[in-house]
């Protein structure tokens, strides 16, 4: 087992209060609840990116599929369809 590395922040004593509180009503250490919610914090920041990425794809497809169905609505004699 690898030893823990030790990670020092500085906090206000109400966000102390309330790390304590929330450690506290979880039945859990302080260490253990901050130690969870930053590794819940880089887990979604991989997923954050990985959204990112996908919605960039869907624009770039949408934009892509609208002027695709915008040059065939343009050579249809019924000009009304682009309306």
């Amino acid at each position: 087992m690898t030893r823990p590395i030790c990670l020092q922040v500085y906090i206000s004593a109400e966000l102390s209060s309330l790390i304590r509180k929330a450690a506290k009503a979880k039945g859990i250490s302080m260490s253990e609840w901050v130690r969870a919610l930053l590794a819940n914090a880089c887990a979604e920041d991989d997923l954050a990116s990985r959204l990112d990425a996908s919605i960039e794809r869907i624009s770039r497809r949408s934009v892509f599929l609208m002027v695709g169905v915008d040059a065939l609505l343009a050579g249809h004699p019924d000009h009304a369809l682009r309306g």
